[in-house]
């Protein structure tokens, strides 16, 4: 990004890099996520939490879900708080690849992040069960408490 803006005398910022990041996200594309997010560290600018939210949710659309799990594993290892948005788009991406069980762990380990599951980290764990032909977990999650802010079990839910 760098580069292409050097002829233009622009120095690549916070803003340039998310909105790229952001893009890749809305076209589903991972690996020019992941390029931007590493080069913004080379261009000595720090990634904030929707640096690493987006390019989870990039992963997400391309199934990616290991490359997914480590973006939110280097977002812990920032010191950033981890966002429920990152999870349960991890969620999301171990779900649409068949890796129900890891959809299951990351659910469960929300709390490990202070995070409590949502309708949408619901939503995506039991799409996930529903994928991998796990009815039984998927009933399971059914009967899990919903949080205060959850809003009633929507249609996508039964």
């Amino acid at each position: 990004l760098g580069l292409q803006m050097s002829w233009l005398w622009l120095r690549p910022d916070h803003i340039s890099y998310n909105s790229c990041i952001i893009a890749c996200e809305g076209c589903a594309v991972w690996q020019p996520a992941l390029v931007l997010l590493r080069g913004m560290s080379a261009a000595s600018l720090a990634a904030v939490d929707y640096s690493f939210s987006s390019a989870v949710s990039a992963c997400e659309g391309s199934c990616q879900w290991q490359t997914a799990i480590r973006i939110c594993n280097e977002l812990h290892l920032s010191r950033l708080p981890t966002s429920l948005i990152s999870l349960n788009s991890a969620i999301s991406a171990c779900g649409k690849s068949g890796r129900w069980q890891r959809a299951r762990h990351l659910l469960n380990d929300m709390p490990a992040s202070s995070l409590s599951p949502d309708i949408i980290s619901r939503n995506a764990a039991i799409s996930a069960c529903g994928t991998g032909y796990h009815w039984r977990f998927a009933v399971d999650l059914l009967k899990l408490q919903p949080s205060p802010q959850d809003a009633e079990p929507d249609l996508e839910m039964w």
